[in-house]
């Protein structure tokens, strides 16, 4: 139950019961490893006096193959069709800024999700590797947020179904090392594609990379790492949201032995301004163009240490309380 309260108070009450049923097989063999999860999921959903109720499946597999020593294939497959949440289904109008608002659909439906990834891993030594690999992650039933013109402003609403959307990503990432393994390199070559069908109709395209340098020299250790800007949709195919992230320049230095680890860390020493990333996004009555400026974005250098307690035999402690998911507000957001 959520209370709104304000100049205008509203009220909204919703019940959420989910059931899952499965099962999984795994299979190795001696070139051949697979797994097939299999299942059924149960869900009804009520908010105020609309109810819904619904049953889909899930898929998720995955294959291995691996002919020889020097090569590997793999490839995997998730399906599975995921309930709004509730803070979406609110009927209520929600005051954001002096010209926006933003309600919700309490007619939203469960959305599909096919995640679908192949790779090739080749080894031709103890000194180097390297992966090829294709991933795309699509979403069917699709909602988006949705700019309506009123007299008083903007207003967001919550279309069902829309344009299509689908997310896709290739490259390719490789290491070796030199030395007798004191020097280690690295680097990855990556395009990520975006379609954003209707309302928002636009394709995006970028191309980022990153290249790491670690030596080790007794119990000293050095690394120098740089990773270009970057574009993303954050996986999040509602709201049309393009992010750009500024390139990162990483200098590091440590000293370690049984009980100590120094470190000294200089990082974007070449940038003196604090933009940190870049979000846009284009749509019918609504656009966004917004800088976010923080620490992370600007030059900055750090000093840590670290001392280690011994007190006889390592133990692995892995039954130690840990936090889980929590539900969702409620509230509209």
């Amino acid at each position: 139950m959520t209370d709104y309260l304000g100049s205008a108070n509203a009220h909204d009450n919703s019940i959420t019961k989910f059931g899952q049923i499965g099962a999984s097989y795994n299979f190795t063999g001696a070139k051949v490893s697979a797994l097939l999860g299999i299942g059924w999921n149960w869900l009804t959903t009520g908010l105020n006096k609309n109810k819904a109720a619904s049953d889909y499946p899930y898929v998720d597999a995955s294959l291995r193959f691996v002919p020889n020593k020097k090569n590997s294939f793999g490839i995997v497959f998730h399906y599975s069709v995921w309930p709004p949440s509730s803070n979406y289904k609110s009927e209520n109008i929600i005051h954001v800024s002096p010209f926006l608002w933003h309600t919700g659909n309490p007619l939203l439906k469960s959305h599909r999700s096919y995640d679908i990834g192949i790779s090739h891993t080749f080894i031709p030594s103890n000194k180097f590797n390297m992966t090829l690999f294709v991933n795309s992650w699509l979403v069917g039933n699709r909602a988006a947020f949705v700019y309506v013109a009123t007299p008083d402003g903007i207003l967001r609403t919550i279309q069902q179904p829309v344009g299509k959307f689908g997310h896709y990503n290739y490259g390719i990432n490789a290491a070796s090392n030199w030395l007798e393994g004191k020097l280690y390199l690295s680097g990855q070559l990556a395009q990520l594609f975006v379609h954003n069908g209707l309302p928002y109709n636009i394709d995006h395209s970028h191309i980022s990379f990153y290249l790491q340098a670690l030596y080790y020299l007794g119990n000293f250790n050095f690394a120098i790492t740089y990773n270009s800007d970057n574009a993303t949709d954050n996986y999040n195919s509602m709201s049309g949201i393009w992010t750009k992230n500024k390139d990162a320049f990483v200098l590091q230095a440590g000293w370690s032995n049984s009980s100590w680890n120094i470190r000294l860390t200089a990082r974007n020493i070449q940038r003196w301004n604090w933009r940190s990333s870049h979000e846009t996004m284009k749509s019918d009555n609504y656009s966004v163009d917004r800088w976010t400026s923080n620490a992370s974005g600007h030059a900055f250098v750090q000093i840590s240490a670290t001392y280690t307690f011994g007190f006889g035999k390592k133990i692995k402690h892995d039954n130690e309380p840990q936090a889980s998911g929590s539900a969702s507000s409620g509230i509209l957001k």
